[in-house]
């Protein structure tokens, strides 16, 4: 599944989700999320197998195109929730707290914020992300490991400028070249 694929199926979402919202909670205590706005159903089931496909995806993205928050997480929707936390632009922080012992000694703060239709920002993130793939092909293109490899490209870049004849005169040389290695 494409990142295009993916807006596309969170896009189906965005109703039945349009009163959920994302709540996240961090600092002293760890790191926390919530869907919250209404119970569980087929529409909230559906968004978390959406979150961890997505999540499991921005492992392809070059790590400089995301920020270092949503690689540090190894859990895949966390990675998801991590990404429209930094890069949804719908991110609202909420309250601070402070976590004390039973002493009342401070033990460190609580963060809270949160993202109002998680389904709508998901959709919005994976249209950003499919042009960071797009640019990200542009601007390095796979390098051919193999020998083959360097010929098909060759060949291919050949038949796009010169024509057909070239493309055959390939599937000819690329033949004989592997019943040789055999």
């Amino acid at each position: 599944m494409d990142w295009a694929q993916l807006r596309t199926e969170f896009d189906g979402l965005r109703e039945n989700m349009r009163f959920y919202r994302l709540d996240y909670q961090w600092g002293a205590v760890g790191t926390y999320y919530r869907l919250a706005g209404g119970g569980r159903s087929e529409a909230t089931r559906r968004f978390e197998v959406l979150a961890g496909i997505a999540g499991r995806k921005l492992r392809e993205l070059p790590p400089d195109s995301l920020n270092p928050a949503v690689h540090d997480e190894s859990d895949a929707i966390a990675a998801w929730y991590e990404a429209l936390r930094h890069h949804s632009g719908a991110f609202e922080i909420g309250i601070v707290g402070m976590q004390s012992d039973d002493a009342g000694n401070h033990m460190g703060n609580i963060y809270t914020g949160g993202v109002s239709q998680p389904a709508e920002s998901s959709s919005l993130v994976c249209l950003q992300l499919s042009t960071i793939v797009q640019a990200a092909q542009v601007t390095n293109p796979a390098t051919p490991r193999t020998a083959m490899s360097r010929v098909n490209v060759f060949f291919k870049r050949e038949a796009e400028e010169r024509g057909y004849i070239w493309l055959i005169i390939g599937f000819v040389v690329t033949f004989i070249l592997g019943a040789l290695a055999l």
